[in-house]
């Protein structure tokens, strides 16, 4: 789900740019593909990624880290736009932060389910292989 949000955000802005999508459901496209391409993680992945690592944790953590983290990006946009590039229009910023998260998310997004499948296959044979009783 979390991939299908990230390719939305990215198709949203290349709709827009081609002409093919209004400003309105560029809007609208972006923001829900980063609605459900973050939601699921505070909902029930972090939960899995828990579970699957064995490790002894809370959610709640996690979901803090990845608030700030998207609380800090937001702040170091704001810096950079207004300190450093004050002469690019918001909308090139914008195009660009869509593209970028997009690129960036689908490629984690991808390199997370091959780690989660080799961490997790082993688990699950394991489990559905009858053990000899001693």
């Amino acid at each position: 789900m979390s991939l299908v949000g990230a390719a939305l955000m990215g198709l949203s802005a290349l709709g827009y740019i081609t002409g093919v999508v209004s400003p309105l459901w560029l809007m609208i496209g972006t923001g829900a593909g980063l609605y459900i391409g973050y939601m699921p993680f505070g909902a029930m992945l972090f939960e899995r990624m828990i579970a699957a690592t064995k490790t002894i944790a809370t959610a709640g953590f996690m979901i803090y880290v990845a608030d700030a983290s998207g609380y800090l990006g937001t702040v170091t946009l704001l810096v950079y736009k207004n300190f450093f590039a004050a002469d690019v229009p918001w909308l090139t910023v914008f195009l660009t932060g869509a593209f970028v998260t997009s690129g960036v998310c689908v490629v984690f997004f991808l390199l997370a389910m091959g780690y989660f499948r080799t961490k997790l296959v082993p688990t699950v044979l394991e489990t559905k292989v009858a053990k000899p009783a001693a």
